[in-house]
């Protein structure tokens, strides 16, 4: 690497590389909390405004919401993940197999 780098980082002094680090500490802090203040603003509006169609649909004498149920896939994702990767039921691997059960019953009916 040269002297003359293009890359003003490459230019600066140790301290103003922590003051640098410093300041930008600060502005993602203040931007995490600006979030979090927008989010809960944003909730409050998604409940207010599911009020409004409520109501909207009372008024217009339409049928009520159904009950909202969980999807299922809060399920999946809480689960450990030794229940993720276990076998699933279904039929058994001991099961004959097609031209065995049609001798069997070709045999059963020859018995009787």
């Amino acid at each position: 690497m040269s002297i003359d780098s293009g890359d003003p980082l490459e230019r600066m002094t140790p301290a103003e590389l922590v003051g640098l680090v410093r300041t930008l500490i600060g502005e993602v802090t203040r931007l995490r909390a600006e979030n979090e203040k927008v989010t809960g603003a944003f909730a409050k509006l998604r409940v207010e405004h599911q009020a409004v169609k409520d109501e909207l649909a009372r008024l217009k004498k339409l049928p009520p919401r159904p009950p909202q149920r969980p999807s299922g896939m809060d399920k999946a994702a809480d689960r450990p993940d030794s229940q993720v990767n276990a076998p699933k039921g279904g039929r058994s691997t001991r099961r004959p197999d097609r031209a065995t059960r049609a001798m069997m019953r070709l045999s059963f009916r020859t018995c009787f």
